[in-house]
């Protein structure tokens, strides 16, 4: 093909694609103000303090349109890019702390559909998984492993006391195979999203960092070490236990002669903030419902509910849910419905077998 006609096939192709984006927003818009719409695709006005106004602070909710259309037709976008039809892409791709993902399940599916193979082999069980991928015309099989031990490495097992990786570590563990295996055979068909949810809640909850693959296991039969490196944080780190504050900085280096009676002067102190707001009666409700969701919400679970709480807060510990911020409270709801979320999804997972 010549320059030329390349360049008359991209400029098709182009428009194609715009009328699909048009398309695809014009199905965004209309399911924006409804509940089929998930949460995590809605996008909301915020106030002078730049707090979102999505209703869970008590406030009426202001949904931004014009963001939330784009998000939910750039949601459509890349799953048709995936195969999935704008209903199942809605559904399937989560945003979990502003980074797109799909859930191992999901994963699969996208594989099989686009004519590649990938099975979990009958011999995985709650301290191994094994799966086994194929591209589509190929008879290379790769494999990747997945045990106990390998998750304690990489800082995953145990986890949290009420966390997945207690819970159900068969499934976690098949998410981990799956999510490598997938990338091993046919990193084509998920390129737009690198990471599953389950690595996403694990980053969550103090796992080690998501890993980018960059090389094929050593032999042809998958049994060798996988090659990968650290990708780049795109998050600070959670604080798993409470540290000692830190002295405040100067806000700029002394003088070259210093003036001792303006050090020895008190400085004046700025006056506070206004204090953020406290949860309110509805968040508590809410935040009540999602610990119960993920087992956490007994009376005599109360330590280990807050020291998972502790785990995403940046600023401060808490002795008891009434002292969290409005602010604070929305981001443990999140975190909560997200891990019950991923739960949900494992534990509906049909038993698979090698074809």
């Amino acid at each position: 093909m010549t320059t030329a006609r390349r360049t008359r096939a991209d400029e098709i192709s182009i428009r194609e694609w715009a009328a699909e984006l048009e398309a695809a927003a014009s199905i965004a818009r209309t399911l924006a103000p409804t509940d089929f719409l998930p949460l995590t695709l809605k996008r909301w006005h915020r106030d002078d303090h730049g707090r979102p106004l999505d209703g869970k602070d008590g406030r009426p909710g202001q949904l931004d349109l014009e963001a939330t259309t784009a998000t939910a037709a750039a949601a459509i976008m890349t799953g048709a890019e995936l195969g999935l039809k704008p209903g199942a892409a809605l559904r399937s791709i989560a945003v979990i702390n502003n980074t797109p993902a799909l859930s191992a399940l999901t994963l699969r599916a996208i594989l099989q559909n686009a004519g590649h193979d990938i099975w979990v082999l009958p011999e995985s069980g709650p301290t191994r998984a094994i799966v086994r991928a194929r591209r589509g015309g190929s008879e290379d099989v790769q494999q990747s492993t997945w045990t106990i031990d390998r998750a304690k490495t990489a800082g995953l097992y145990p986890g949290q006391e009420r966390g997945q990786w207690r819970k159900n570590p068969g499934a976690m563990l098949v998410a981990r195979a799956t999510a490598e295996a997938a990338r091993y055979v046919a990193a084509d068909a998920i390129l737009g999203i690198p990471y599953t949810a389950e690595e996403l809640i694990d980053e969550i909850e103090g796992g080690e960092p998501m890993l980018a693959l960059v090389a094929a296991p050593a032999d042809g039969n998958g049994d060798g070490p996988p090659v990968i490196a650290a990708a780049k944080k795109t998050r600070t780190a959670r604080r798993k236990t409470a540290a000692a504050p830190m002295p405040a900085l100067p806000a700029a280096p002394p003088a070259a002669v210093p003036d001792r009676a303006a050090q020895a002067a008190p400085r004046p102190v700025p006056p506070d903030d206004t204090p953020p707001p406290l949860i309110n009666d509805q968040q508590r409700k809410r935040l009540h419902a999602a610990l119960r969701d993920v087992d956490l919400g007994a009376p005599e679970n109360r330590d280990d509910a807050l020291n998972l709480i502790n785990g995403w807060l940046e600023d401060h510990r808490i002795e008891t849910t009434s002292e969290l911020t409005a602010v604070e409270a929305r981001t443990v709801i999140e975190n909560l419905e997200a891990m019950h979320t991923i739960a949900r999804t494992e534990e509906s997972k049909p038993d698979e077998h090698e074809p």
